[in-house]
C-alpha cells in the first residue's frame, strides 16, 4: 500500500558531478522504484528546482559549488514553505559533519560508501516516518 502512494513521489539529486556513477545509479534506482526523478548540478540549481518543484525528498552532495549542501538544507528546512522537504545529505567525509547536518536541519546523513541502494532506501524510510 505504501509503494502506490509513492509513485506520485518525487526525488530531487543535487551533485555538481554530471557523470558521477552514484548519482547514475541513484537514478537508475530511483526511476525503478517508480518515483520521479529530478536533477540539479550546483546548490543554486538545487535551490531553485526544490523552489518551484517541492519534491518530496532531496538527495544532496555535501559540497557543491554555487552553495554548499548545508546551507541548502538550512534554506529549506527554516522556511516554513518548504521545510517538510526531506533531505538526505551525503558526502565522502567521515562522520564528523553528522552533527551539522543535523544542526541545518537534515533528516540524514550519508557517506557516500553506502550505495545508491541505501540512499533510496534512506529516502524511502524518512518518507514514511514524515509527519
Amino acid at each position: 500500500m505504501f509503494l502506490n502512494k509513492m509513485n506520485s513521489i518525487k526525488i530531487l539529486v543535487v551533485d555538481n558531478v554530471e557523470s558521477n556513477g552514484i548519482v547514475k545509479k541513484a537514478e537508475r534506482e530511483i526511476l525503478k522504484r517508480g518515483y520521479s526523478f529530478l536533477r540539479a548540478f550546483d546548490g543554486m540549481e538545487g535551490l531553485e528546482k526544490a523552489r518551484s518543484e517541492k519534491p518530496d525528498a532531496i538527495i544532496t552532495e555535501a559540497y557543491l559549488s554555487k552553495m554548499n549542501g548545508y546551507k541548502l538544507c538550512r534554506l529549506l528546512k527554516f522556511d516554513e514553505c518548504y521545510k517538510g522537504i526531506r533531505i538526505i545529505l551525503y558526502t565522502f567525509d567521515l562522520k564528523y559533519k553528522e552533527a551539522l547536518a543535523k544542526e541545518v536541519g537534515a533528516d540524514a546523513y550519508i557517506t557516500k560508501e553506502n550505495s545508491p541502494e541505501k540512499l533510496v532506501e534512506k529516502v524511502e524510510e524518512i518518507l514514511k516516518n514524515k509527519k
